[in-house]
């Protein structure tokens, strides 16, 4: 099997490579860390399974997988990544990828996603659903839901779209091609965002977001 990991953490990336290189027979695997080298690697390859994830360097996880698919439209993407929603989610299904794994679970879940793969089954971690619908705990220790925490702050859905992948460190225009929409239409979501939970920069923003424990 030969697989492609691209991941812009370079210790992560030898991490799934060291484990994969552990748990699978007659593997090659070959990595990248920026979007574009991926690219070129898929495409003058023949790969027979890609992981990926979305916050990628030049060329961003969704803009990856769409060109892979122009060239490939049948090759195996897994995409892992450290943050979901269902628009994200609805997204990557467009794409037809055939695996969803969110980062902080064990790299075990990788093997899994494999397995089903080979019988061609389509993959999607369980977790990712209570990071998604339960992503905010309150003082008391209960989870508040996307929808309360947009409700207490008074922030619109889209703004939590926005602010999720603020919280994944992307810029404007890496937000705007996730979600398909401007760089100055996401700059005025930021701008709120910023106002409604009373931060002046992102620092500040995570800071209070960490001791809301939202991330």
């Amino acid at each position: 099997m030969k697989i492609l990991i691209v991941d812009s953490q370079i210790s992560y990336q030898e991490g799934v490579a060291n484990f994969l290189n552990q748990h699978l027979n007659s593997v090659e695997i070959i990595c990248a860390k920026e979007g574009r080298r991926a690219l070129q690697l898929a495409v003058l390859h023949e790969f027979d399974l890609i992981i990926t994830s979305l916050n990628l360097p030049i060329l961003s996880g969704f803009e990856l997988i769409r060109e892979i698919r122009k060239h490939k439209p049948s090759l195996f993407i897994m995409v892992l990544t450290s943050y979901c929603n269902q628009s994200i989610l609805n997204k990557l299904k467009e794409l037809n990828i055939q695996a969803f794994i969110m980062k902080y679970v064990s790299l075990s879940e990788i093997l899994n996603a494999i397995k089903c793969m080979k019988h061609d089954e389509l993959y999607f971690s369980k977790e990712h659903l209570e990071k998604s619908e339960n992503s905010l705990v309150s003082k008391d220790g209960e989870f508040l839901s996307d929808d309360v925490f947009s409700k207490i702050y008074e922030l619109s859905n889209r703004e939590v779209e926005v602010l999720h992948l603020m919280i994944e460190n992307l810029t404007n225009d890496k937000i705007a091609k996730t979600l398909f929409l401007s760089i100055e239409t996401i700059k005025t979501h930021r701008k709120n965002i910023f106002r409604k939970l009373r931060v002046n920069n992102l620092l500040d923003l995570y800071k209070q977001l960490v001791q809301a424990n939202y991330i």
